[in-house]
């Protein structure tokens, strides 16, 4: 994404008004709909890098935890954001953020804490940290030129991905 505000689009609240009268089936439908294609990140064959800067809250924070490498400028801030308004994480939210964070993420998540790049890096969350947002995406892209000339790298890094779980994500 690029601009001032990026959203992947999972806001379920800002679903058609025909769409918050459906059944329950259908509303519940809708929302493994939208995430489908999210979740199939961990599916890819190659590696999926992310570089951010900014405040990312949600579904920009789900995003970052679908990466397999994550460079953040150093002024970016994370932050769950989905208890406090109520929404229900989606596309294994719930399960790569206790993965990522550890110990940490029931802290995280009951306090809607605010994390710096920083402490997102000390939690593994963010691998890489610069200064400025051209250094971030110059720094991603660099990782991706040395990825697509070493295919055992590429293999490393699939296999520390959290596998697609069907029968959790439909629970």
């Amino acid at each position: 994404g690029a601009g001032t505000h990026f959203s992947v689009g999972g806001n379920p609240y800002t679903a058609a008004p025909e769409a918050m009268s459906a059944t329950p089936h259908a509303f519940s439908r809708r929302l493994r709909e939208l995430y489908h294609g999210f979740v199939q990140l961990r599916s890819l064959v190659t590696p999926v890098l992310g570089a951010v800067h900014g405040t990312l809250v949600g579904g920009a924070f789900a995003g970052c935890l679908h990466t397999d490498r994550l460079v953040a400028e150093q002024g970016s801030i994370f932050e769950h954001g989905n208890l406090i308004r109520g929404v229900c994480p989606l596309g294994m939210l719930s399960k790569t953020f206790a993965a990522a964070l550890g110990a940490h993420a029931q802290h995280v998540y009951l306090r809607n804490a605010r994390a710096t790049a920083a402490e997102a890096h000390a939690f593994g969350l963010v691998h890489q940290i610069c200064k400025t947002v051209g250094v971030t995406k110059a720094r991603a892209h660099s990782v991706a030129e040395l990825l697509a000339t070493d295919r055992l790298l590429v293999a490393a890094f699939r296999e520390r991905r959290a596998p697609v779980e069907v029968a959790h994500i439909a629970r």
